[in-house]
């Protein structure tokens, strides 16, 4: 039993040995990288520390805010207050950067949308005077079209009154109504 007891002994030894080699070459291995503690007492005042950091920020980052928003500016020194008013600048130089490109989207949407519209538009100026040649539009431009072609029909019929007129006249609508 003895020789158990002091085997064991000398087993314990040479892993605490092990254990603080390791523990001493994974801090090296890990510097910079905050470690975790493993006891409670030392977990919870980490996790405190940590929370009063996170809550400083916050509060630094709520100055910052209100001071991007003019307010809170009386304790600001003058290389605060130029620093203040570049980012200012900046941010408004970006959001008229950003307007202006969502203004050009939206010429650029509404000039084919005209495009679509006055195509659809001649079709059915086209459809209105070629399919249903009883309708007319009203213009000076179309209204001498007709005048013009009544003439030459009546001047045909009067020169020529035994041959029947056979020829047809139509305009493209494209040109009488632009």
């Amino acid at each position: 039993m003895r020789c158990g007891s002091f085997m064991g002994a000398f087993a314990m030894r040479g892993i605490r040995k092990i254990l603080e080699r390791y523990k001493s070459k994974s801090s090296i291995a890990l510097a910079g990288v905050p470690s975790v503690p493993i006891d409670c007492e030392e977990n919870l005042q980490y996790w405190k520390d940590k929370a009063k950091q996170l809550s400083e920020r916050f509060i630094l980052l709520e100055q910052k805010q209100r001071n991007m928003v003019g307010e809170n500016l009386e304790g600001l020194r003058l290389e605060d207050l130029e620093i203040l008013e570049s980012q200012v600048n900046r941010g408004l130089s970006e959001i008229r950067s950003a307007k202006a490109h969502l203004m050009m989207e939206r010429a650029q949407e509404l000039r084919a949308k005209e495009r679509r519209l006055q195509c659809e538009n001649q079709a059915l100026i086209w459809k209105v005077t070629v399919a249903t040649p009883k309708v007319t539009i009203p213009t000076a431009l179309h209204q001498a079209a007709i005048e013009s072609r009544t003439a030459k029909v009546s001047h045909n019929h009067e020169a020529e009154s035994n041959e029947a007129d056979t020829t047809l006249n139509l305009a493209c609508p494209r040109r009488l109504f632009k």
